[in-house]
C-alpha cells in the first residue's frame, strides 16, 4: 500500500485499534494483514511545533524549517514538517493541509 493516495494520506488501524501513517521507505508501510486500511483527507489542525534551526546531518540543508505534531480531522496524529511555516504564519490550532510524502516524511501547507 503507498503512503501517498493523490492528495491523501493513507495508513492503517491494527487489530488493536492503533492507527499508523508510516513515513515512506520506513518497515510500517506495508500493511498487516488483519489492519484495516484508512485513507485520510488531509486536512488538519497544529497541537505544537517547533522552529528547527539547527538540523541533523541528514536534514542540514533543509534548516530552518518547521516541525509539527498535526492532528488530523480524523483524529489521528503525526510528527510533520511544515512547508513555508515560521513562527511568524505558525499557531497552536492553527490549519494545515497534507502536500506531499518524500524521503524526509509528510509534508503539510498552512490551510
Amino acid at each position: 500500500m503507498a503512503v501517498e493516495i493523490g492528495a491523501s494520506l493513507a495508513g492503517y488501524r491494527s487489530a488493536s485499534g492503533e492507527i499508523t501513517i508510516p513515513v515512506p521507505g520506513s518497515t510500517l508501510e506495508h500493511v498487516p494483514a488483519d489492519a484495516e486500511p484508512r485513507v485520510f483527507a488531509g486536512g488538519g489542525k497544529v497541537l505544537t511545533y517547533s522552529i528547527v534551526h539547527v538540523s541533523t546531518t541528514r536534514f542540514k540543508d533543509k534548516a530552518p524549517y518547521a516541525l509539527a505534531i498535526v492532528e488530523l480531522d480524523e483524529g489521528a496524529r503525526l510528527m510533520a514538517i511544515v512547508d513555508g511555516g515560521t513562527a511568524a504564519n505558525l499557531a497552536i490550532d492553527g490549519r494545515v493541509r497534507y502536500a506531499h510524502s518524500d524521503q524526509y516524511g509528510h509534508h503539510f501547507g498552512i490551510d
